[in-house]
C-alpha cells in the first residue's frame, strides 16, 4: 500500500477503517505497526467471497475503506450505498473508468498513482468539522500529502538546487528568455518560495508529479509553459486576459505578478468577488466570498493583523441573491476574538483561494462596534496613451467623487475624480462615477523613467514607473504621419518636437493656399436646433474665411427658441435659409442641404462649431493639388466642456483598416466633391447614430479620399446642452453602420486578369477546424490559375486523414513531414514543388480569405513601383487581446486590421497626401503575404538556418528593401481574416525538448545541424 495512503490516514484521523485485500496477498505490502495503531480491521477476500465478507463487515465502519483489490468498484459502492445513508470515504484502487459515480453522489480526487480517493463531499465536511480541520476542503488534505512526500524525500542535490538556483538561471538562460530577465527571475523565485504563492501540494497533485528535484525551477522551467496553475486561483491566461496591456512581458506572468501586479492592484481572475462588511455588530464580522457562476462555496482566509483564521463561506444571504450573485450561499461570519478589543486599529484581510486578497479594511474599537472609516481603492491604468494618465480611486461605499493627487519625483497635483466610468459600475465599485484623467507635465518627458503615485489620506494607493520620451518623429514629419496611422490623438500642451511637427504643419496650410488657381463655389451645410447661444459664433466663422465665394445654407430643424431670429438679422446674400416644417433631424436637414447646394465642393459644419479663417482655402488647395480626390479630411482642434479647454489634436493619415474599426474623422473638416454625392448619395436617413461615419465609410469604399496633414477645425466637445434632433433617443448603432459597410465591400465589383499562376502554400500543425475553414475559402475562390500546397509538420491522425484525402481526390499538394520541422523548412519545402513560374502566397493554416483579394495583391505587386512584396489587411476578430498593442485607438471590441502595426513600427515612407490604397511597410508577419516568383528567385529564399520557426519573416523582408532594393506594400482592398494563430495555441507538446528547440530557441540540434550543413552562429548564445 503507498505511503501516500499513510499519510492521508494520518492527516484525516481517520479511526474506523476497513482494509480489503486478496486472501493471498503478501503482508510485507503492509506496514503492520501503522494498521494495528490505528485499529484497522482487514478483511480477506478472494473471486467467490468478495461480495459476501464486504457484506459481513461493512456495518461497524464509518470513517474509511480502503480497496486494496482488482474487484469490480461497481461491487462495492452497490453495497455501500445500500447500506449507509452517506457514504463513507473510500480509497480505491483503479476505479473502472466506466464506473457512473454521480449516481452514489461521490466525487473523486487522486490520491496517488495508482489510488484515486472517492468522496460524499458533505459527510466529509461534516466528518472533519473540529478544530483541526474546521472548514478546510477535501483537497488541502490532499496537498499537504504530497507536500510532505516532497519534503520528506529531498535529495542532497535538491538541497543545494534550492540554493544555488542563481547558477540554473545562468546555465538555463534560455528557459527565462535570456539574461535580461536574470534579475527578475531570481527575484520572482524568491517571491514564489517565501510568499507561499506557489502552493506546493496543491501544484504537485494536481499535475501528477510524483518526482520533482526543485518544485520553483519546474514551475518556471516547465510547469508554466505547460499551463500548469501555481495555486488554486492563478493563471497565465486569465492574468493576461485581465490585464492585455501586459501580452508582451518578457518574464512569467505568475513572477510578474508577484513583483508587480500584486502593487499595482492588478486583477488576476475577474470571477472570484469578495467583500468584507463594514460594520460589526455583536463582535461578529460578515463578508461573503464567491466565484461568480459557480455555486458551490468558497473557503476564504481572514487574517486580522498577522493571524489567521479559516472560513467556509456556505452561509445564505439575500442580498447576494438578489443581486443575482449565484444563489446567495457565499456569506460567512467570524467571531472577533477578544485580544482585539482594545480600541486600537487592526488591519482586516480577507484572502480567496490561492491567498489572492479580495479585500481590506481598518476597525477601530471593535469591542464597541463603532463603523470603521470606508476604505479607498483606486488604480491607475496600465496603458498610457501619450502623456495622458488615467485611471480611478473611490471611497468604498460613498457614491461622491473624492480629491486625490498625483505624486511625481517631490511634485504634486490636485485631481478630482469625477469621470463617469461604466467598467467601474460593472464592479460594483459605488456608481462608477470615480475615474481621472491626468496630462503628465513637459517637466517629465525627459525620456527617464519615473514613480508616478496616486495619493489619498497620506496613503498611497496605487503607483506605476513610466519614461516618457520626445517621439522619434523629432526630425522627420514622415514618422508622424505614420505613428498617427494607429494612434490619431495628441495630447496638448505639445512636447518640443511635437511643436516642429506643428509648425511644419503650418507650413503646408500655406502651401496649399498656394495651390488655389480657380476660384469655385463652396457649398457648406449647416443643419440647426435651438442653438441661440452658438449660432452666431457658427455662421461667423465661415463669413469670415479667407476664401469668400462660398454659399452657407443653414436648415433650421423647427427650433423653438430665438435661433431663426439670430440667422435672419445676419446680412449676408451667400446665406440661405432653409425652414423645416417639422423637426426631421440631423440626416434629413443634412440631406436637404445637400439637395440645395449648387457648389463643385461641399463641406460640413455644425452649429456648435467653428473653423479658422483659412480652413475652406486650404481645402479647396487641396483638391486643386490632388487630381483624383473624391474627398478629403484634415485635423481639428478638440476642447472639452468650455472654448478655454483645449485637449488635444485629432489628426490621422488616412488607414482604412482602422477607419473601418472606429472614426476619427469629423464631418466639421470632411469635404468632398459635388460628384460623388450625386453618385452615391447622401447621409442614410434611418440612423440615428454615426451618419457621418456611414458616409465616410461609403465614400471611402467607391472612392478616393485623402487625408491633408492641416489642423484648421474647433471641435467642441459637449459644449451644447441639446442634439440636432433632442427628440431622438440616441442608441449606438454602429453594428449597422459596420453591416452597411461589409455589404458595400462585398457588392463592390473587380474585373482583374489573373497573369500570373500563385501557388498558395500553407505550413500547418494541427488544428483541423482552422485548417479546414482556411482551405474551404480558397476552394470557394474556385480560381482555375491557383494551387494548393500544405506542409503538415507531424500532425495527428485526424489531420492527416483529411489531408491525404484532399490530396487523393487532386485539390491539394501534400508534404508530410515525420516531426516538427518548423515554419520556414516546410514553407522552403513546398516552395521546391510548386509550379516554376507561378507567384507564391504564404498563408497561415488560420486565415480567411476573402473574395477578390489574392488578385489584389497581384494586381498591386505588379503595378506599383518597383514593388517585390504585398500584404492584405490582417484582421483579427472582435475582443482580440492583441488589437490595440498593434492599433492603441481601435475599439477593441470590433474587428480590426492589425498588419499596420505601432507594435512592429513597420508604416514608412508615408506620402504627404495619402489616400490609404497602398501604404508601403518595412515589415508584415508572413501570416499571409504574397511574394513575385521573380523576386524570390533573386533572393536566397527563406533562411532556414537562422529562423527555424521564427525571425525568417524580418529576414526576407530586409534582404527584399535591403538587398534587392524593392518595396513592400499593404494593400487595404484585400481582407484576409487571422483567427488569432489558433494553430499555435493548439499545438500540443510531443517532446518537451523538441518543444523547446523549436518554439523557444528557434534552433536546430545538433544532430539535425550536422544532417543538413547548418552551424549555430557565434552571436546565437542568451
Amino acid at each position: 500500500m503507498e505511503k501516500n495512503i499513510y499519510d492521508f490516514i494520518k492527516n484525516t484521523d481517520a479511526k474506523n477503517i476497513l482494509l480489503i485485500k486478496q486472501s493471498d496477498k503478501d503482508n510485507n505490502h503492509y506496514d503492520n505497526n501503522f494498521l494495528n495503531e490505528n485499529h484497522v480491521k482487514i478483511v480477506l477476500v478472494n473471486e467467490n467471497s468478495y461480495v459476501k465478507n464486504i457484506k459481513n463487515n461493512i456495518i461497524p465502519i464509518f470513517d474509511l475503506i480502503i480497496n486494496d483489490t482488482e474487484n469490480s468498484s461497481e461491487e462495492l459502492l452497490k453495497i455501500i450505498d445500500s447500506t449507509y445513508d452517506e457514504n463513507p470515504l473510500i480509497i480505491y484502487k483503479n476505479v473502472d473508468a466506466s464506473t457512473d459515480l454521480s449516481k452514489y453522489n461521490l466525487e473523486t480526487s487522486p490520491i496517488s498513482e495508482n489510488y484515486t480517493l472517492l468522496y460524499n463531499f458533505n459527510f466529509l465536511n461534516e466528518k472533519y468539522d473540529n478544530t483541526n480541520h474546521s472548514n478546510y476542503e477535501l483537497d488541502t488534505f490532499l496537498n499537504d500529502i504530497y507536500l510532505k512526500e516532497y519534503e520528506n524525500n529531498k535529495s542532497f542535490s535538491s538541497k543545494i538546487s534550492s540554493k544555488l538556483y542563481p547558477l540554473s538561471f545562468i546555465k538555463h538562460s534560455s528557459h527565462i528568455g535570456g539574461m535580461n530577465n536574470f534579475q527578475e527571475y531570481v527575484k520572482g523565485y524568491q517571491q514564489l518560495r517565501d510568499t507561499g504563492f506557489l502552493n506546493v501540494g496543491y501544484y504537485l497533485r494536481t499535475n501528477n508529479i510524483r518526482k520533482c528535484k526543485n518544485v520553483y525551477l519546474d514551475y518556471i522551467y516547465t510547469g508554466s509553459k505547460k499551463g500548469y496553475q501555481p495555486n488554486e486561483e492563478f493563471t497565465n491566461e486569465n492574468y493576461l486576459e485581465a490585464n492585455p496591456d501586459l501580452n508582451d512581458i518578457k518574464i512569467d506572468p505568475a513572477i510578474h505578478y508577484l513583483l508587480y501586479g500584486k502593487d499595482e492592484k492588478r486583477e488576476i481572475n475577474t470571477d472570484i468577488k469578495g467583500v468584507l462588511q463594514r460594520t460589526i455588530r455583536s463582535n461578529l464580522l460578515h463578508g461573503w466570498i464567491a466565484k461568480i457562476g459557480d455555486c458551490n462555496p468558497l473557503t476564504a482566509k481572514v487574517k486580522i493583523d498577522d493571524d489567521t483564521y479559516h472560513l467556509y463561506a456556505n452561509l445564505y444571504r439575500e442580498d447576494l441573491d438578489e443581486k443575482k450573485i449565484n444563489h446567495g450561499e457565499h456569506g460567512f461570519e467570524l467571531e472577533i476574538p477578544k485580544k482585539y478589543h482594545d480600541q486600537k486599529d487592526h488591519i482586516i484581510r480577507l484572502y480567496g483561494p490561492g491567498d489572492i486578497e479580495l479585500d481590506v479594511t481598518t476597525y477601530n474599537n471593535l469591542k464597541n462596534g463603532k463603523k470603521n472609516p470606508l476604505p479607498i481603492k483606486g488604480l491607475f491604468q496600465s496603458t498610457i496613451k501619450d502623456r495622458l494618465i488615467q485611471g480611478w480611486i473611490a471611497e468604498i461605499g460613498n457614491d461622491n467623487p473624492i480629491n486625490a493627487t498625483i505624486r511625481i519625483e517631490d511634485r504634486s497635483y490636485p485631481i478630482l475624480a469625477d469621470i463617469p466610468r461604466e467598467d467601474l459600475k460593472r464592479k460594483n465599485i459605488n456608481e462608477g462615477n470615480h475615474g481621472f484623467e491626468f496630462i503628465i507635465p513637459n517637466l517629465f518627458v525627459d525620456g527617464q523613467e519615473h514613480i508616478i503615485q496616486l495619493v489619498a489620506n497620506n496613503q498611497v494607493i496605487s503607483e506605476i514607473k513610466h519614461s516618457f520620451n520626445n517621439f522619434d518623429y523629432e526630425n522627420n514629419i514622415e514618422r508622424f504621419f505614420a505613428n498617427s496611422m494607429t494612434s490619431p490623438e495628441m495630447i496638448l500642451p505639445p512636447s518640443e518636437p511635437r511643436k516642429k511637427v506643428l509648425s511644419v504643419m503650418d507650413n503646408i496650410v500655406d502651401y496649399l493656399m498656394d495651390k488655389v488657381d480657380e476660384n469655385p463655389l463652396v457649398s457648406v451645410i449647416m443643419p440647426v436646433y435651438n442653438r441661440e447661444e452658438l449660432i452666431e459664433n457658427a455662421i461667423d466663422s465661415v463669413l469670415n474665411q479667407s476664401y469668400k465665394n462660398i454659399e452657407l445654407i443653414i436648415i433650421d430643424d423647427k427650433s423653438t427658441d430665438n435661433t431663426p431670429e439670430i440667422i435672419e438679422k445676419i446680412e449676408d446674400k451667400r446665406i440661405r435659409i432653409i425652414y423645416n416644417k417639422e423637426n426631421l433631424g440631423i440626416s434629413r436637414s443634412r440631406n436637404i442641404g445637400l439637395t440645395e447646394s449648387r457648389g463643385k465642393y461641399i463641406m460640413y459644419l455644425d452649429s456648435d462649431n467653428d473653423w479658422e479663417k483659412d480652413y475652406v482655402k486650404a481645402t479647396v488647395g487641396a483638391f486643386s493639388a490632388i487630381d483624383d480626390a473624391d474627398a478629403v479630411y484634415s485635423g481639428q482642434y478638440v476642447y472639452e466642456k468650455s472654448r478655454e479647454n483645449l485637449r488635444y489634436i485629432r489628426y490621422g493619415t488616412i488607414n482604412k483598416g482602422l477607419l473601418s474599426n472606429r472614426n476619427y474623422v469629423d464631418l466639421n473638416c470632411f469635404s468632398h466633391t459635388r460628384k460623388i454625392f450625386e453618385e452615391f448619395g447622401g447621409f442614410d436617413e434611418s440612423l440615428e447614430r454615426f451618419v457621418d461615419w456611414d458616409l465616410i465609410l461609403k465614400y471611402m469604399t467607391y472612392g478616393k479620399i485623402y487625408s491633408i496633414p492641416v489642423i484648421l477645425s474647433n471641435y467642441y466637445n459637449n459644449i451644447a446642452e441639446n442634439s440636432v434632433s433632442n427628440n431622438v433617443k440616441l442608441l449606438s448603432q454602429s453594428e449597422d453602420v459596420l453591416k452597411k459597410h461589409e455589404a458595400r465591400i462585398k457588392s463592390k465589383e473587380y474585373d482583374i486578369e489573373m497573369k500570373h499562376g500563385v501557388s498558395v502554400i500553407i505550413p500547418s500543425y494541427e488544428s483541423l477546424d482552422d485548417l479546414k475553414e482556411c482551405l474551404n475559402s480558397l476552394f470557394d475562390l474556385d480560381a482555375p490559375w491557383m494551387e494548393i500546397i500544405v506542409v503538415d509538420n507531424d500532425s495527428q491522425e485526424d489531420v492527416i486523414k483529411y489531408l491525404v484525402g484532399l490530396k487523393n481526390d487532386g485539390k491539394i499538394k501534400l508534404i508530410l513531414n515525420e516531426e516538427n520541422m518548423g515554419f520556414t523548412y516546410a514553407v522552403n519545402q513546398a516552395i521546391a514543388i510548386s509550379e516554376i513560374n507561378n507567384d507564391i502566397l504564404l498563408l497561415n493554416n488560420d486565415a480567411i480569405v476573402t473574395e477578390n483579394a489574392i488578385e489584389l495583391l497581384q494586381k498591386a505587386a505588379y503595378e506599383l513601383d518597383n514593388c517585390g512584396m504585398t500584404v492584405p489587411q490582417q484582421i483579427l476578430p472582435a475582443n482580440t487581446r492583441t488589437i490595440n498593442i498593434h492599433v492603441p485607438y481601435a475599439q477593441k471590441d470590433i474587428e480590426c486590421d492589425v498588419n499596420l502595426s505601432n507594435h512592429h513600427k513597420n508604416i514608412i515612407n508615408i506620402p504627404l497626401f495619402h489616400n490609404g490604397e497602398y501604404t508601403q511597410i518595412s515589415f508584415a508577419p508572413f501570416f499571409c503575404v504574397y511574394i513575385k516568383r521573380e523576386t524570390y528567385n533573386m533572393s536566397n529564399g527563406l533562411d532556414e538556418e537562422h529562423g527555424r520557426h521564427f525571425r525568417s519573416d524580418m529576414i526576407f523582408c530586409n534582404y527584399v528593401r535591403t538587398i534587392l532594393g524593392q518595396k513592400i506594400y499593404h494593400v487595404s482592398e484585400a481582407r484576409v481574416y487571422h483567427k488569432l494563430q489558433q494553430a499555435t495555441s493548439t499545438l500540443k507538446e510531443k517532446s518537451e525538448d523538441k518543444y523547446d528547440l523549436l518554439y523557444v530557441q528557434n534552433r536546430w540540434s545538433e544532430e539535425e545541424q550536422e544532417k543538413y550543413g547548418y552551424k549555430t552562429e557565434k552571436w546565437d548564445f542568451n
